[in-house]
């Protein structure tokens, strides 16, 4: 496994974060109004952009944090085996998707419905078939089993 340290720059933009090999319990400063959350990344179920700010929605948290970056510069934060861009205003932990909707090209995560884009179903789909075991297909909907974790 890899190591990283990065220099947090006022303009300096975390590039090379798709490189960088993340541990289970692997840790991301997000930086909010309120100050620098840390949080597992294991934790983030889904990131939704709103104009250049990023809305980062947790699995036991109620709460969200908006972060001051565009998701395009989260998306480079987060390791791309484990985070899917499915539509230009989302990203999606792969670890929490629990369905996807054929009928209505949407994917569940938790009880949150996401849309996927039409040009972006192809390369999710290719990626939940590698981050799982195994998939069953219903009339409408493909459920999807979590990995385990090795």
């Amino acid at each position: 496994m890899s190591h990283a340290f990065f220099i947090y720059r006022k303009h300096n933009y975390l590039q090379n974060m798709k490189d960088v090999e993340f541990a289970k319990d692997e840790r991301l400063a997000l930086k909010t109004q309120h100050g620098v959350l840390l949080r597992n990344l294991d934790e983030i179920a889904y990131c939704q952009a709103d104009a250049n700010y990023t809305i980062i929605c947790f699995v036991n948290d109620k709460r969200k944090a908006v972060i001051c970056k565009t998701l395009k510069e989260v998306e480079c934060m987060l390791p791309a085996g484990r985070f899917a861009r499915v539509h230009r205003s989302w990203i999606v932990n792969i670890m929490h998707v629990t369905a996807y909707i054929v009928a209505k090209n949407h994917v569940l995560v938790g009880d949150k419905t996401i849309p996927v884009a039409r040009n972006r179903k192809k390369a999710f789909l290719k990626t939940i078939i590698r981050g799982t075991n195994s998939i069953h297909t219903e009339k409408h909907t493909t459920l999807i089993q979590k990995p385990t974790i090795q």
